[in-house]
């Protein structure tokens, strides 16, 4: 059954160009339809925690960009003009923010403000 809504879900999304997550939360519905006890074990074995974490962060990162935050901290570090200093700044952003959150979350803050240095469009080269 589930190979049939993977199938299905391929249809739904290339050939009736239905949203991603709308098709999956079609066929998961037919799934549970067809089978209901399969579902209790499958929600209870998931890592809640984990993704209430990186869901956050996500969300965090998001409202960050959104206000502003990002943009600033991007220009603060790349105002300093020497890409070396830049990048050991942007590594301690990285370290303090891992210390609170996980490695994947992580590198959902960072990769916003780390690309523009890593790529040389703010930094002036170094002398």
């Amino acid at each position: 059954m589930t190979l049939i809504g993977l199938g299905a879900l391929l249809v739904l999304t290339t050939v009736r160009r239905i949203v991603v997550g709308v098709a999956s939360l079609v066929v998961a519905l037919v799934l549970i339809c067809v089978n209901p006890g399969v579902q209790k074990p499958a929600v209870e074995s998931r890592p809640w925690s984990a993704i209430m974490l990186v869901t956050g962060i996500v969300t965090y990162v998001g409202l960050l960009e959104e206000m502003g935050a990002l943009k600033e901290l991007e220009a603060g570090i790349a105002g300093l003009g020497d890409n070396s200093l830049a990048a050991l700044i942007a590594s301690y952003v990285v370290a303090i923010v891992s210390a609170f959150a996980s490695t994947t979350g992580t590198l959902g803050v960072i990769s916003p403000i780390v690309t523009p240095i890593a790529l040389d469009r703010h930094c002036p080269p170094s002398a």
